[in-house]
């Protein structure tokens, strides 16, 4: 569930609901297509630094001073 941006788990009516407009003709020009049904759990794993959400703010005032105090910065 932490990895889902919208929070929460689809619903039947939802899925019943994208059925029901694949098979309507508003989506007779759609052929092919994947369809990513998963609360934006694929695009939110994507990224190569998503594991920092994880990151305490104490952690992150730690990388920081490490940052600033790096010769040149």
């Amino acid at each position: 569930m932490n990895r889902i941006p919208a929070g929460r788990l689809g619903e039947a009516e939802e899925l019943a609901n994208l059925s029901a407009y694949i098979l309507s003709d508003y989506a007779s020009w759609m052929t092919g297509s994947v369809i990513t049904f998963d609360g934006g759990e694929f695009n939110y794993m994507a990224g190569e630094f998503n594991a920092l959400h994880s990151v305490s703010t104490e952690e992150w005032d730690m990388l920081e001073s490490l940052i600033r105090n790096t010769k040149g910065s």
